[in-house]
């Protein structure tokens, strides 16, 4: 039977009355919120509203899941400068342009998020950004290296994005590609990209 260990919920931070509407929510599984930003204008995450409202959530000792689009990484830095008492991840490496080859600019976006010490990137999604005729480890390779590089190993964690890495592989290719791409490293910085990292920044019973 699977256990849930932790659930990260949808949320709307640029409504008012966000904490009054979010507190009945509290519950010792609900670790985080998330909101796919990049589904909506730029500007949503940069009103005064949603940054408050952020910080209400680092008062709760709760986790902010960032989706954004590359040209959206700088508002996204200045969203993560704004709220420092709040741990967020970066999900889907920032959703680079994988099927494109686009490193730039996203590669140098990337590295000044990484200078933000509350932040983590999720080093996943990227399969359903790669080109379906080309789901490899040698196209995925540079985009996963580089946010590693930047984020170090104590600062990146593993995920699936299952359901929606079938839209151009599954989950079992990715785990694979995922495991190739890191492989030489050694088991400790494996076990904290796999498990370890994630249990620590959300919060995890591993019991």
């Amino acid at each position: 039977m699977m256990k849930i260990a932790g659930v990260i919920a949808a949320c709307r931070p640029e409504q008012p009355g966000f904490g009054k509407k979010t507190e009945p929510l509290l519950h010792p599984k609900l670790k985080g919120f998330r909101r796919v930003l990049h589904t909506q204008p730029d500007g949503v995450m940069e009103m005064p509203l949603f940054a408050e409202n952020l910080a209400w959530l680092g008062k709760h000792n709760l986790t902010f899941d960032l989706c954004v689009l590359p040209r959206q990484l700088s508002a996204g830095a200045r969203l993560v400068r704004a709220v420092p008492n709040l741990q967020f991840v970066l999900d889907h490496c920032g959703i680079p342009n994988i099927k494109g080859g686009e490193l730039d600019p996203w590669r140098e976006r990337i590295r000044e998020l990484a200078s933000f010490p509350n932040l983590a990137c999720k080093i996943s999604g990227v399969v359903a950004y790669s080109d379906p005729a080309r789901v490899d480890a040698a196209s995925i390779r540079p985009f996963v290296e580089h946010c590693i590089e930047c984020f170090g190993w104590d600062r990146v964690l593993f995920g699936g994005d299952w359901p929606v890495c079938n839209l151009t592989s599954s989950i079992g290719d990715w785990v694979r590609i995922a495991r190739e791409i890191v492989g030489s490293e050694s088991i400790e910085r494996q076990e904290k990209l796999f498990s370890r990292n994630a249990e620590r920044i959300y919060r995890l019973s591993t019991k």
